[in-house]
């Protein structure tokens, strides 16, 4: 007969389950879900999907030519930490979005309330002083310049001393003001140079000392006696 043309051969394939079989009516064996979970997760449930969209969270305006996004919610800063959440745990959520808090300076800020309190009684005193000199001033003399040449001796003598008076308390207001100044600024003044200068000087002082004991320890100490004197 006529050759025949050979084929490839293949392996066999695994033979299947006869489906006619199977018992009719026979349920497949139930599934064992899992109910609890064995560890703790980190889940993240976000009802409204709305808050990603750019114009529920930030306007986007034109500074000289360019876009500036400026964010009125922190929608930005939930997605980035739910994803640090899910991606690394709890401990990357405190390296971002942190809220801004003030850390005054207490010791600088009661250092300056007590310089205003010292100053304040002093400089309401000078003021109180300043201001019923004035309405005296305002008292003896009237609002009309005229009056000024109807005032007896006495009275002229009295407004001289009051005007003296207070020419000599605007000064003294001004000192109270300008010490007030110079304790700030002298608090000013060793504040910075307690952060900038006092540490390398600390610093400097430690290695010298360190240096001197190492170099010290390196010297050998003196013979106790001479080299031209020998015992027996």
């Amino acid at each position: 007969g006529p050759p025949k043309l050979a084929q490839p051969a293949k392996p066999d394939e695994p033979s299947k389950p006869d489906e006619a079989s199977k018992p009719a009516g026979t349920a497949p064996p139930p599934v064992d879900f899992l109910r609890q979970s064995a560890q703790p997760i980190n889940v993240v449930v976000v009802a409204d999907t709305d808050m990603l969209d750019d114009r529920f969270w930030a306007d986007t305006r034109d500074f000289f030519g360019r876009r500036v996004v400026v964010p009125f919610a922190n929608n930005a800063d939930f997605v980035a930490n739910a994803i640090e959440v899910l991606a690394g745990g709890d401990d990357l959520i405190g390296l971002r979005s942190r809220g801004s808090s003030a850390r005054p300076f207490i010791v600088v800020e009661e250092i300056q309330r007590a310089a205003d309190e010292r100053y304040a009684a002093e400089q309401r005193s000078l003021q109180d002083k300043l201001k019923q000199t004035q309405q005296k001033l305002r008292e003896l003399t009237g609002n009309e310049p005229a009056n000024a040449a109807n005032l007896s001796l006495e009275q002229a003598k009295t407004i001289d001393e009051f005007r003296a008076e207070m020419i000599a308390t605007r000064p003294e207001l001004r000192a109270v003001q300008a010490a007030l100044r110079r304790d700030i600024e002298w608090l000013k003044a060793v504040l910075e140079f307690c952060d900038i200068a006092l540490v390398p000087i600390l610093v400097a002082l430690v290695a010298v000392v360190l240096g001197a004991m190492r170099l010290r320890r390196r010297v050998p100490p003196p013979c106790a006696t001479s080299p031209g004197v020998r015992d027996g």
